[in-house]
């Protein structure tokens, strides 16, 4: 399936199976697995409710990603926008611009997680948190159907951090399949996904600092005066201790980009990959204009619609908030140093 190819580029992944298989095709058992592990973890209205939208007309261009017809009760609009990740390198900030634009809409709460193995269908009965949906239709239900199909909605969660696992702890290897590919069949290939990423040791301390004195349930629990170096040291032990283990809690592991991303590219077709934008923290600090138009020039979107908001964030340059990538990541690594002289 390709992007030359309009009809499954444009429909969810789930379609796309089943389209292939009522044509004969011989499904590859990674395929099949697939399916058979979202029936087991979708409620069985959900599924009725993905065969009717696999039937269903589109409403509008196709890349509106809207649908009507007998089965789902209303207009069913899915997102055009997911933003994957990751903690503490902007994902708030960037939610909150995108909220500013009129063809924008954001899904009612910021990290919607629906597409977490603990956050959907039966298995989300005792961990779902409140507000999050659990079911495909609670999903929808994050946009206001009424709106124009041609207005993009959009959802922020940390799906790239947290992929498998009943409790979110582990990533890849304890589970066949992942958020990666939850949100492939769910959604349409066309969607376009958002990473954000940092200069890995200044998130770290943004994540020790948002960490420190809070209760949580995390791998090595942080006391309340454990210093920047003291928990570098503790991870970096537990890290040895346990091998390949990517902890809820670990300041490290959350820099691992490319060890957490590999979920959402490393399956060809059964993953949502045909378009990812990377953007670091530092881009949309120094630069935050030129980074929102990066993103509404990916969605088709005219530069006459941008709020004024935006366009007053021209100014910012490389002033006192400024500084590349390279100066931000030798303060961070120098605070280290500091408290700790052994990591030199």
């Amino acid at each position: 399936l390709t992007p030359a190819d309009d009809v499954p580029f444009h429909e969810p992944g789930w379609c796309s199976l089943g389209r292939l298989a009522s044509e004969g095709t011989v499904l590859s058992e990674r395929a099949r697995g697939l399916e058979a592990w979202l029936r087991a973890t979708l409620w069985p209205d959900d599924v009725a409710l993905l065969n009717a939208l696999c039937k269903a007309k589109r409403v509008g261009k196709p890349d509106y990603q809207c649908y009507a017809g007998l089965g789902l009760g209303r207009r069913v609009c899915l997102p055009r926008l997911v933003g994957i990740g990751f903690e503490k390198c902007g994902s708030t900030a960037m939610f909150g611009f995108l909220a500013m634009h009129a063809e924008l809409v954001p899904s009612r709460r910021k990290e919607v997680g629906y597409f977490l193995r603990y956050n959907r269908g039966p298995v989300a009965r005792n961990n779902t948190r409140e507000g999050s949906p659990s079911t495909y239709r609670d999903y929808h239900a994050q946009w206001d159907a009424s709106l124009p199909p041609s207005k993009v909605r959009f959802e922020f969660s940390h799906y790239a951090r947290y992929n498998a696992g009943v409790n979110g702890a582990r990533v890849a290897e304890e589970a066949p399949y992942s958020g990666a590919h939850a949100a492939w069949a769910l959604l349409p290939e066309s969607t376009l996904v958002l990473v954000m990423v940092r200069e890995p040791i200044s998130r770290a301390l943004s994540h020790h600092a948002f960490f420190r004195g809070r209760t949580t349930k995390i791998l090595f629990p942080l006391p309340e005066n454990q210093s920047f170096g003291g928990w570098f040291c503790a991870e970096t032990a537990a890290r040895v201790r346990m091998p390949g283990v990517v902890t809820h809690g670990g300041l490290l592991d959350g820099g691992h980009y490319a060890h957490l991303l590999r979920l959402w590219v490393r399956d060809g077709r059964l993953t949502l990959s045909a378009r990812m934008l990377i953007i670091l923290q530092e881009e949309l600090r120094n630069s935050p204009l030129a980074v929102l138009r990066r993103i509404t020039g990916a969605l088709g979107l005219q530069r006459d619609t941008e709020p004024a908001a935006w366009r007053a964030l021209a100014s910012r340059g490389q002033g006192k908030e400024g500084g590349d990538v390279k100066e931000v990541g030798q303060s961070a690594l120098a605070v280290l140093v500091r408290e700790h002289p052994a990591i030199a």
